[in-house]
């Protein structure tokens, strides 16, 4: 797999924001993402005015910290439509921070 430094993925997501506004598919499978790299897509999660709809993080070695981010980030979300996040490290707590909001029907219309 790839290896996308914490100072890299800010920079990633610094460029889309400014440059790619409009980017709807971002795929970083196989990507090594470590904890700000997590922070830095949560910031491109949250964004209002991000259009990314599909964001693949297959097998990028995320663990259940990452999960939490994710999760909570997805909760201001209003594009995403696909997120792939099988192959991580993700225990019960990690899987259970994404089915909670999944699971949320006061929440449907939010996110």
């Amino acid at each position: 797999g790839n290896a996308i430094g914490s100072d890299s993925m800010e920079d990633l997501v610094r460029t889309i924001q400014r440059y790619c506004p409009d980017l709807e598919e971002l795929n970083l499978q196989d990507t090594n993402i470590g904890r700000c790299s997590c922070d830095a897509l949560a910031s491109l999660l949250r964004n209002p005015s991000s259009r990314l709809s599909s964001l693949d993080l297959w097998s990028c070695s995320m663990d259940d910290d990452c999960a939490l981010l994710l999760a909570d980030a997805l909760r201001y979300n209003k594009s995403l439509q696909f997120m792939s996040l099988g192959g991580n490290n993700f225990t019960w707590k990690g899987r259970k921070a994404f089915s909670t909001l999944l699971c949320n029907k006061s929440s449907i219309e939010e996110t």
